[in-house]
């Protein structure tokens, strides 16, 4: 999502192309047509000159496999864990974007897909204000879209860890007691100042960093209640 004129791009059930956020971007350009899925992202990508490619390496199966036999073994939940990259970006110009990518649920059912290519939910940008993103369970995450009131909080006066403080733990425990659990929820958020905030119900990695100050790695955790977290360096 480019923060400056709200273009969206996204696809979903895309298969046999490297960089689906690539495809999404082209997607964001285009007048009509912006959420593609399955068969019909395909066709544009090729249509758009994408390189097309076989996604299951020998490497890849076997981690699959591996991921499989784990489960079995020690009795888990197939949908544990999640792999979504999520990432803002800020230029000069005080210019931001969004942008989302991930290969989905481990096993999930064919034609799943979360809150990733949603806009609001998966994302959100506004240039004059700030933007936000998440990753973890899709399915809840659809349930409210926070990136969105994210945002929009940044842009009554919070900063951005105010602003996800005040949008995330509640929601939780809304989720808690009217859905009765809550699944894996973290969010990342930047005004368009450089400054940063995070929330997370899990233990939680992301990284900050521009051009004067190399990137950092951080860890978040949440107390007991989950209702705040606190960050340190990974070392």
């Amino acid at each position: 999502m480019n923060g400056s004129t709200f273009a969206v791009g996204a696809v979903a059930g895309l298969k046999g192309y490297a960089n689906p956020i690539s495809i999404a971007r082209r997607l964001s350009h285009e007048r009509f047509n912006n959420f593609l899925v399955g068969n019909g992202a395909s066709q544009f990508a090729s249509e758009q000159h994408f390189t097309a490619k076989n996604m299951l390496t020998a490497e890849s199966k076997q981690v699959w496999e591996a991921r499989v036999a784990e489960v079995k073994a020690k009795h888990l939940s197939p949908y544990a864990g999640h792999d979504k990259v999520s990432m803002i970006a800020l230029d000069h110009q005080q210019q931001m974007t969004v942008g989302t990518s991930t290969s989905g649920l481990f096993m999930k059912h064919p034609g799943r897909s979360g809150d990733s290519p949603l806009p609001g939910a998966g994302y959100y940008a506004d240039s004059l204000i700030g933007a936000a993103t998440a990753t973890g369970l899709g399915e809840d995450l659809m349930k409210r879209p926070l990136s969105y009131e994210i945002v929009r909080l940044m842009g009554t006066g919070l900063s951005p860890q105010a602003a996800c403080d005040q949008a995330v733990y509640p929601f939780i425990k809304d989720l808690r007691q009217r859905f009765g659990k809550a699944g894996e929820l973290s969010y990342i958020a930047m005004n368009n100042e450089g400054e940063w905030g995070i929330a997370t119900n899990v233990e939680f990695t992301f990284a900050v960093g521009d051009e004067n100050h190399p990137a950092k790695a951080y860890i978040a955790y949440p107390n007991e209640n989950k209702t705040k977290a606190t960050y340190k360096v990974i070392e």
